[in-house]
């Protein structure tokens, strides 16, 4: 054997070459979780005090405490449920890491669409901007490794088995009505009786 042969690594023998394209891709997905994060624990958001002027800012954790003062559950749970969103966003993301599962990846894009529908509402201030780049970033990437996955690996077709197919008298006599209904339309196009 020469010095120059190259010898397979074990590791890629056992990951096809659409995992490692998968798993590239959902390393935005990661980048987009962890700016996501940033921007929910470190910038600026409005403030959810009904009085307060429309410049009034906050960081995210400031804004859940002012709803607990204030004991506004339903603002809580909202604010607070964003998140559980990119928790489970971030764990179908490794899930779909290690196992390269199509459902996992499903569950990356519905999680950045929810991320993105509450951040959203909130885009004109720092804060929520960048977090619904941040879910965006999330979204794209999980489309684009669905379309991989489904590229790889198609879903099988569905091939009729002989169980499956309709009894022969029922075909002859569908066959002896079509015939029926295209002679029939063919008289009411030349006029009824014809010419």
């Amino acid at each position: 054997m020469s010095q120059n042969a190259i010898i397979p690594m074990p590791e890629a023998a056992q990951h096809p070459p659409a995992l490692e394209s998968l798993r590239g891709l959902l390393l935005l997905a990661f980048m987009g979780a962890a700016l996501a994060l940033l921007a929910l624990t470190l910038m600026q958001w409005r403030s959810p005090r009904g009085e307060d002027a429309a410049w009034v800012t906050m960081t995210h954790p400031q804004r859940l405490v002012l709803r607990l003062e204030q004991r506004d559950t339903g603002g809580l749970v909202s604010d607070a449920l964003i998140y559980p969103v990119l928790l489970i966003g971030v764990g179908s993301a490794a899930v779909a890491w290690r196992r390269g599962r199509r459902g996992a990846l499903i569950g990356v894009m519905l999680m950045a669409l929810l991320g993105m529908g509450y951040a959203g509402s909130m885009a004109l201030y720092n804060g929520a901007m960048v977090a619904v780049c941040g879910f965006s970033l999330m979204l794209f990437s999980g489309l684009v490794a669905f379309s991989l996955a489904l590229a790889a690996n198609p879903p099988p077709l569905e091939v009729p088995t002989p169980e499956d197919a309709p009894p022969a008298s029922l075909l002859e006599e569908h066959a002896e009505l079509a015939k029926t209904d295209t002679d029939n339309t063919d008289n009411d196009e030349l006029g009824g009786e014809g010419l």
